[in-house]
């Protein structure tokens, strides 16, 4: 019998490293074919004789050996360019995800970008004018590719159209800050009604991220719009020393950096840059490994940490910003608690490092751990790395023995996950099914993340799928509005307005996942 599971692991490695090399394959005959692609200019902002044009890139679509023209009416354009992101790698050809052009004579009307190793490559580094930036169309099947792993928007799916609906409902609501006054003025007028613009808990779990990926599912630029006001009001709150002016004190669970990463993408300014890396140094005091000496420590801090680490390697692709991001990861594999092989595994610490309860009770949590889950779910998909890979699974087949429960309401019984999981019989054990449901969406994507490696490795998912569909379904309760008068409303209210973020903004791929 061992030696048939050391045969049938064998297998799996040598089939997971063909479809590894399949897919490096199909990437390498895209970067080195001749490919086009049509972009509609919307709008020029005045009568220069120069406009600009930026153009976001999927993952090994073009490499850097690659140059591009530009047509117009059939007609070549007159540029320079200057690539100012690069998907990061470790070793071979790397390949563009950001590309400045400077354009002589552009007008309204298509585009037809090419590329092919014969052209020029970008080359000289460009000042970039953002009063004379083009309003560009990009296809929706392009952006869905362009983020990190593949999204999808579809509002009218019968099976999860519900959860794009919600998207961009609760996303009108929650950009427009007029009709959050309204909604959410308290009655004592003495009160402050809490808004993004004088409200530091709004901006949690990176609000500028989370309106972007609707961004890359829908391509419309409304969201694009949105997001690049939310991520400069965010930097004009950022004081000398980084910190998030609005919270009032050094806080790291508000250096979310994934958000301005994308700003900087579509609008390169330097001063974007330089706001990043002052952001990623707060990061650098987070330690690698966990342990009962440490004070204050939690799942969601670090999963901030590790996306600073990640935002900086994207940045600059230099091996010294992958020492640090690869450190953590191997920090979260060395602290990775496991009951039993196969049973999956999380990052147990102490109550007292998690909260003001002085017990040295052990725990973890679902939804935090889906927060850890989601940067490691970025990473994959940027390298390949399967570390990450096996780190969701096992964050995502714990949830099969600790950290759900069940209640019936309403004649349905729902699945809920547990805020905290405790090892052990425990006095601080309080469940609250009202608000730990409110966490079914986030803890469900993690779930479905795990279902779809799984099924990359030709393992079983069956049990870890049917529990994604019960989580989603406590989801669905909690998230949708159904009938007419929903139906008719363009903004879906929420509370806290940081629920928002923490629904959506690691469940771009949800309906990606579920479409599979």
């Amino acid at each position: 019998m061992q030696g048939l599971a050391i045969n049938a692991c064998s297998l799996v490695r040598w089939l997971r490293a063909v479809c590894l090399l399949l897919v490096a394959s199909m990437f390498s005959y895209a970067a080195n074919a001749s490919i086009e692609l049509e972009l509609e200019i919307k709008a020029l902002p005045n009568a220069s004789k120069f406009h600009y044009v930026v153009v976001p890139f999927p993952n090994f679509t073009v490499s850097n050996k690659q140059g591009f023209s530009l047509q117009q009416q059939g007609t070549s354009l007159k540029f320079s360019a200057h690539a100012h992101l690069l998907w990061p790698l470790r070793r071979g050809a790397s390949f563009y995800r950001g590309v400045l052009f400077k354009i002589e004579g552009l007008k309204q009307g298509n585009v037809t970008l090419t590329w092919d190793e014969s052209l020029a490559k970008p080359s000289q580094a460009l000042e970039f004018d953002e009063a004379s930036l083009a309003e560009v169309r990009y296809p929706e099947s392009w952006l869905n590719k362009a983020l990190y792993s593949p999204l999808t928007y579809n509002a009218n799916n019968i099976d999860w159209g519900w959860l794009d609906n919600a998207y961009w409902r609760y996303a009108s609501y929650s950009a427009d800050e007029a009709v959050i006054a309204e909604v959410s003025k308290p009655k004592d007028p003495a009160k402050k009604t809490t808004l993004p613009s004088n409200s530091a808990a709004p901006w949690l779990y990176d609000r500028p991220f989370t309106f972007y990926q609707l961004f890359y599912k829908t391509a419309d630029p409304r969201w694009q719009k949105t997001a690049h006001q939310q991520a400069q009001f965010f930097m004009s709150q950022l004081d000398d020393n980084g910190d998030f002016k609005l919270k009032g004190a050094a806080d790291l669970k508000y250096m979310l950096s994934s958000g301005l990463l994308i700003d900087y993408l579509f609008y390169p300014h330097r001063s974007t840059k330089l706001a990043i890396e002052k952001m990623v140094q707060k990061g650098l005091a987070w330690p690698e490994r966990y342990s009962t000496k440490l004070g204050f420590w939690t799942e969601r801090h670090l999963s901030v940490a590790l996306g600073l680490a990640l935002t900086q390697w994207e940045l600059n692709s230099d091996e010294h910003s992958f020492m640090r991001l690869d450190a953590l990861i191997d920090g979260i594999r060395e602290d990775l608690w496991v009951s039993s092989p196969g049973q999956g595994g999380c990052l147990k610490h102490q109550l007292k490092a998690h909260s003001n309860k002085k017990s040295k009770d052990m725990v973890c949590s679902p939804w935090m751990s889906a927060l850890v889950a989601e940067q490691l779910w970025r990473y994959f998909w940027i390298s390949e790395d399967l570390r990450a890979a096996d780190l969701i699974i096992d964050f995502s087949d714990m949830l099969l023995h600790h950290g759900v429960y069940t209640v019936e309401s309403k004649g349905k019984t729902l699945y809920i996950p547990d805020y905290l999981v405790f090892f052990k019989q425990s006095i601080f054990q309080d469940r609250n099914s009202w608000t730990e449901r409110q966490h079914a969406c986030d803890v469900a994507g993690m779930v479905y993340k795990g279902v779809y490696l799984k099924q990359q490795r030709l393992e079983d998912e069956f049990l870890l799928e049917l529990l994604g569909q019960e989580l989603l379904n406590t989801c669905e309760g909690t998230m949708n509005k159904k009938g007419k008068t929903a139906m008719s409303n363009p903004n879906w209210p929420l509370k806290p307005l940081r629920k928002f973020n923490w629904w959506f903004a690691t469940n771009g791929s949800l309906t990606w996942l579920l479409k599979q």
